[in-house]
């Protein structure tokens, strides 16, 4: 070995290790990842609540367009009123029937081995009315007590008699849940860090459009079938803050506007809830009192654990979505 080589083996073996450039530049990427990763976790729940917030917003839609061309083209007497075309028994079973909402899918939910697609063994099972076939992209899958459901977003109402007498033997083998929908449609809502307390009217997922009351469905009235569908579109991730009626901005109680959703959620206390009016259909609402949920509790309005709230719970982020149409009738003689 030249004397060279030897002084260059030597500085080598005593050269103290240091991190270089190399080894810094590591870190910094992972702390951008770690941030990059943040903002694209954030991006992706928000396309992923508002892109399902416009899909059933959609699906809303076109079945209050189906509703209301099925039933201009229906042949009905020219002096009903809405309310008597939905009681009509050829109208339910062909174009819409609150007893559709909630479909008791525990068969399917416990069937052993490999099920069939859910929603193949539903169109099998039950004799869906167009309406309510259309409104099936929209429905959700939930547990209440030991049965299964598909049901539509609202409030789990207790109908004992569905209004065809005769629905489990259309259905056979299917039967009647029991259970329909109604929407909480909250008017009001009390601010402060202790409050967040509803005043609700209940509506129908199927409602007709009037003026002071009046329909227009009677030739005598127009002769229009204006009909407008709700959905409760209530985010399974998102909950909703409080707001000061004055300046609308979020507040938090002794501390001012813009104090963020975090500590200061609208806290979901079904017991000091207040409706304005009685629950649709002569039913009673509080089939799923106890249970939390995007949907849960006696109003349908939602119980979310929260870092601030994990006993009493947070309501979700809500709108109601509307889908409205309005057809002439076609009356014939």
């Amino acid at each position: 070995m030249t004397r060279t080589a030897a002084t260059r083996v030597r500085a080598t073996a005593t050269k103290p290790f240091c991190a270089g450039p190399r080894a810094t530049r590591a870190g910094s990427v992972l702390v951008e990842l770690a941030i990059v990763t943040i903002i694209l976790y954030l991006f992706l729940a928000v396309i992923l609540t508002f892109g399902r917030s416009l899909h059933a917003s959609q699906v809303v839609q076109q079945a209050a367009d189906l509703m209301g061309r099925e039933l201009a083209r229906t042949p009905l007497p020219a002096n009903n009123t809405f309310a008597q075309a939905l009681a009509t028994v050829s109208v339910q079973r062909s174009i819409y029937s609150r007893d559709y909402l909630v479909l008791d899918i525990t068969n399917w939910a416990t069937m052993a081995g490999p099920k069939p697609p859910l929603l193949n063994w539903v169109t099998t099972n039950y004799r869906l009315p167009t309406v309510n076939r259309a409104l099936l992209p929209v429905m959700i899958v939930e547990r209440s007590g030991a049965s299964w459901y598909l049901r539509y977003p609202g409030a789990l109402i207790t109908v004992a008699a569905p209004l065809d007498p005769n629905f489990n033997t259309y259905n056979a083998p299917s039967v009647y849940s029991g259970l329909t929908i109604a929407v909480p449609m909250v008017e009001s809502r009390t601010v402060g860090m202790d409050a967040g307390v509803e005043t609700i009217r209940w509506a129908e997922v199927v409602e007709e459009i009037t003026t002071a009351g009046v329909g227009p469905f009677p030739i005598s009235q127009q002769g229009l079938v204006a009909v407008r569908i709700h959905y409760p579109f209530q985010s399974p991730v998102a909950t909703g803050h409080q707001v000061d009626p004055l300046t609308n901005q979020p507040v938090r109680t002794g501390v001012g506007v813009n104090s963020g959703n975090l500590t200061n959620p609208n806290i979901a206390d079904d017991g000091a809830v207040t409706e304005n009016n009685a629950v649709p259909y002569g039913g009673t609402a509080g089939v799923a009192a106890n249970e939390r949920g995007t949907y849960g509790g006696a109003y349908g309005l939602g119980r979310l654990d929260t870092p601030t709230q994990p006993v009493t719970g947070a309501r979700p982020y809500r709108q109601v979505l509307i889908g409205q149409a309005v057809w002439r009738r076609e009356v014939l003689n």
